[in-house]
């Protein structure tokens, strides 16, 4: 399936509520093209709504080497600090954006 379906096809199973379905799609848009920023984004929101915090931080990490004037990414990322418990990370990501 090429690259622009398959996200779209990740886009709409995550809208239906279907994160595993979701997050198979957009790991294997990564594995193809790890250079997918919104791809890596989508996928970091899902790992934040299944608690996979550390998970969704590092993804973060890397989208913002590519966007570092992304509010959205920032706040993204202070919202999982915060549920780690990373309480001066978050507040330093919400200083960034």
């Amino acid at each position: 399936m090429p690259e622009e379906e398959l996200q779209s096809r990740g886009v709409d199973r995550y809208e239906s509520g279907d994160l595993e379905g979701a997050l198979r799609d957009f790991d294997d848009l990564l594995v193809r093209n790890p250079s997918l920023v919104t791809t890596r984004y989508n996928r970091s929101i899902i790992y934040a709504e299944q608690d996979q915090h550390a998970e969704a931080i590092a993804d973060l990490d890397l989208v913002l080497q590519e966007v570092p004037e992304n509010a959205d990414v920032w706040h993204a990322r202070a919202a999982s600090q915060r549920q780690l418990g990373n309480f001066k990370a978050a507040l330093s990501d919400i200083n960034e954006a």
